[in-house]
């Protein structure tokens, strides 16, 4: 309970304060941040994820250094999906095991740094390419046997799936050429 009010949702804990209120202070310089300039943030932000395609339930991994940044995205990726904070000073290994764990479709990084989270998530992506990949080549072969195409509803089925992983394949190859050129974020989507 805050005051008179049930809060049941970070979203809901943050409309609830008075705007005029402080929300964040900085220490290092004294920096004042009110719930209001907070809420208006937050809301820019998860309007950003959500039009990157991020929806409840996904998960949108975070690896940001302390500071204003990391609250207002760890706030933002709760309102639109679910937020995945991750130590930025893990090892590349590290990245590896939680990116692929929380199956994180979006990676929010500092503009700079973060090179072993980079890393990690750029081999990810070249990883799920090659599988995605594959897994157009079997389809193909299969629709190369004779007599595939006997059964149509189990043809059309496969084709549907084969055209599924001919987008997906693109996307994964257009998140890993915006990964490589747009240091600060990277996706990934499933289909």
């Amino acid at each position: 309970m805050l005051g008179r009010f049930s809060v049941t949702t970070l979203l809901e804990l943050l409309e609830a304060a008075p705007a005029a209120n402080v929300a964040i202070v900085i220490p290092e310089t004294g920096v004042r941040i009110t719930y209001e300039s907070l809420r208006r943030q937050v809301g820019a932000a998860a309007d950003i994820l959500a039009a990157s395609g991020i929806r409840r339930g996904d998960r949108v991994a975070l690896a940001l250094p302390n500071g204003p940044a990391v609250i207002v995205g760890f706030l933002a990726a709760s309102i639109a999906g679910t937020a995945a904070p991750l130590n930025p000073a893990y090892r590349y290994e590290e990245f590896c095991f939680y990116l692929e764990d929380t199956k994180a479709r979006l990676l929010v990084l500092p503009p700079s740094g973060a090179e072993e989270a980079r890393r990690a998530r750029i081999e990810a992506l070249e990883a799920r390419i090659a599988e995605t990949e594959q897994a157009i080549r079997d389809i193909e072969s299969a629709m190369a046997v004779p007599g595939f195409y006997d059964d149509r509803a189990a043809a059309q089925t496969t084709i549907d799936r084969h055209q599924a992983l001919m987008w997906k394949v693109g996307d994964l190859m257009h998140q890993w050429e915006e990964l490589q050129s747009t240091p600060s974020l990277s996706s990934s989507t499933d289909v």
